[in-house]
């Protein structure tokens, strides 16, 4: 009985916090990935990232479908689908802090601020009452900077070396990924 008292507050807590919570747990996995940056060829740092990567694509995907009465949460999920929204910004936050390091490691001083600014710009939007009524398309734009990101950071890595060829490279994946999941 005490558990569930403790379950109610803590469920009031963030209904009144929403947003700040949500922002805790965006900071939550940027303060992760700090700490747990790995080598941007490392393996291991590539499968976290492509899992979190489909894990987001399907939390949205999901999340799109219910919004429009298209899909029902299954019973068996429903409690826990109540807290997807923060699954979605902290996975997104790991992903965004680690490709703003990468690229904050490998770009001009100029391009880096740029890119941070962008992003922090992205992150403060997102929580905005007027953006929130429209939050999952937000949501896919940053998802979408992640996706772009990631294919960014591949494909050098697979080629060996950095510039134009890699750079459209990963423009078309993220065309053709984009596209394939709008037409699908």
């Amino acid at each position: 009985m005490a558990g569930m008292g403790l379950k109610n507050r803590l469920f009031e807590f963030y209904e009144q916090n929403e947003t700040k919570v949500d922002i805790g747990f965006f900071l939550a996995g940027v303060l992760f990935d700090v700490f747990t940056l790995s080598a941007i060829d490392d393996p291991i740092a590539i499968a976290q990232q492509l899992i979190y990567l489909l894990a987001i694509g399907a939390l949205l995907y999901y999340d799109f479908l219910a919004r429009n009465d298209l899909f029902k949460v299954p019973a068996r999920i429903e409690k826990a689908w109540v807290y997807r929204d923060l699954a979605i910004h902290f996975l997104l936050g790991s992903l965004l802090s680690v490709y703003s390091l990468f690229f904050l490691k490998s770009a001009s001083v100029f391009a880096s601020f740029v890119f941070i600014f962008l992003m922090a710009g992205l992150m403060v939007a997102n929580e905005l009452k007027a953006v929130q009524k429209n939050a999952i398309n937000l949501k896919i734009a940053l998802y979408l900077i992640c996706v772009f990101s990631f294919f960014s950071m591949i494909f050098p890595v697979l080629l060996g070396f950095v510039g134009w060829i890699p750079f459209l490279m990963s423009l078309g994946m993220t065309g053709l990924f984009l596209g394939s999941t709008v037409f699908s």
